[in-house]
């Protein structure tokens, strides 16, 4: 399993700056449509820059700048994630030649009490954009989070029986499910078959029960047993840390993670 980082972030910013990852431990990239192209998908980046970047670290996927629905409305998110998947299609030849372009997806937030609507419109969203994903042969790794409709394991698995299509798989964030709504072992186990990508999170919990991430290894999240059940998991190949509040402590993420992975 290769360490990962979401770009762009604290230490680079920009293609220009990619090197940085690199020597902080990064082998893989989940890059933001940003790093890429303009608010119109239209490519902004230089092929040369995007070129010299993937030859140094691999494409692991494209990530939504937004969620597939908002408290039950998908009009916007369907053609995000439709621009999101023509993305990862053009920029194919730079992901690993064994799997797939992916992207990943997060279903989005529900308003109090519409959990079941917002749910609703998550599926129906994502029933309508598979035969795309399909056509350009590209998989959509939903991720599951507590504060989503898509809130644990036992719900991403439903939702994966609901849409029916192989091309909707699972982008697993376990701190964001894990402690209250998940355990470790069974969110791992009830959706390994269908992980496409692992992201590296911690969580604390407050007294009230408000849930605060810190880098992994800082919170209550278990990463030795983490990275040992992903290994289980036939189609996960990166565990992905997201941007840090600085860049030192990017680094000392990424070194984490690297920690775990070669552990």
């Amino acid at each position: 399993m290769k360490p990962g980082v979401v770009f762009p972030n604290q230490m680079a910013p920009t293609l220009a700056d990619a090197g940085a990852l690199v020597e902080a431990g990064a082998q893989s990239l989940v890059a933001l449509p940003g790093a890429f192209v303009d608010e119109s998908f239209n490519l902004t980046a230089s092929p040369d820059d995007i070129a010299t970047v993937c030859g140094q670290m691999e494409l692991a996927a494209v990530m939504m700048a937004e969620p597939l629905q908002n408290e039950g409305d998908s009009s916007a998110g369907v053609a995000h994630l439709q621009s999101c998947i023509d993305l990862a299609d053009a920029l194919r030849d730079y992901f690993s030649q064994d799997a797939l372009p992916l992207v990943v997806c997060d279903v989005g937030p529900y308003a109090s009490g519409q959990k079941s609507e917002a749910l609703k419109a998550g599926v129906a969203a994502l029933q309508q954009v598979a035969p795309h994903a399909e056509e350009r042969q590209v998989v959509i790794g939903v991720k599951p989070d507590r504060n989503s409709a898509v809130d644990r394991a036992r719900g991403a698995a439903n939702l994966l029986g609901e849409v029916g299509s192989s091309y909707v798989q699972i982008a697993l964030d376990a701190a964001g499910t894990v402690g209250d709504k998940d355990a470790l072992d069974d969110a791992v186990g009830r959706l390994k078959d269908n992980i496409v990508i692992a992201f590296a999170r911690d969580v604390k919990f407050d007294a009230d029960g408000t849930a605060t991430y810190p880098p992994p290894g800082n919170g209550v999240l278990q990463y030795p047993t983490y990275v040992a059940l992903l290994s289980d998991a036939p189609g996960c190949n990166h565990l992905v840390v997201g941007d840090q509040s600085s860049p030192e402590e990017l680094k000392v993420a990424l070194a984490k993670v690297s920690g775990f992975v070669k552990a």
